[in-house]
């Protein structure tokens, strides 16, 4: 009877696993040698990247301060909406705007009462004095406010009054009144 084959020796997994663990050693010997120096170079290199990059002009979307001009006679009715200004400069002149934000500074006219929308330009944001940038866009382009007017007058007080005198008695001439104006402060309407 034929004698059946033998099968091919097979490898024995030990020697794989300590080569594999061998090479993980390894790995992590390289990795671990000079440590302090490899973690001293990162650091520098992060701080000149810090470095390079503040000085490199960038443009960034920045909120802005909304202070409106107006007449002592119109009260604004509702708080300015947020408005944010496209500035382009160097990255660290842009950090400094988010401690001391810039402001737009809008006249709006007092001569009508109701809804007022009034058009913002870039060129109505004023940036610190110790920044160096300057404002390509704003957002939004318009906003809409709501103006109350007021008005000073002063109005004649006339009595209206009538008089009947008891019996034996007359009245003569108008009442007089002190004072004999009035000054009124209210909306125009």
């Amino acid at each position: 009877m034929p004698t059946p084959p033998t099968p091919p020796p097979q490898a024995s997994p030990t020697p794989l696993r300590t080569r594999a663990r061998s090479l993980e050693q390894r790995l992590a010997s390289v990795a671990m040698a000079r440590l302090p120096l490899k973690l001293a170079a990162l650091f520098f290199a992060l701080v000149l990247w810090l470095a390079v990059s503040a000085e490199e002009p960038t443009e960034e979307w920045v909120d802005v301060r909304v202070a409106l001009i107006h007449d002592s006679n119109a009260t604004l009715l509702d708080s300015a909406p947020p408005v944010q200004a496209l500035v382009v400069g160097r990255g660290r002149d842009l950090l400094k705007l988010y401690t001391t934000l810039p402001v737009l500074r809008r006249a709006v006219a007092s001569d009508s009462a109701g809804r007022l929308t009034v058009a913002l330009r870039p060129t109505d944001v004023d940036l610190p004095s110790n920044v160096d940038a300057r404002v390509r866009d704003v957002r939004p382009v318009s906003i809409a406010l709501r103006v109350a007017v007021t008005e000073t007058r002063r109005v004649a007080v006339r009595p209206a009054v009538d008089l009947e005198p008891d019996s034996g008695y007359r009245v003569l001439g108008a009442p007089a009144v002190d004072p004999d104006s009035v000054i009124v402060r209210g909306a125009r309407d």
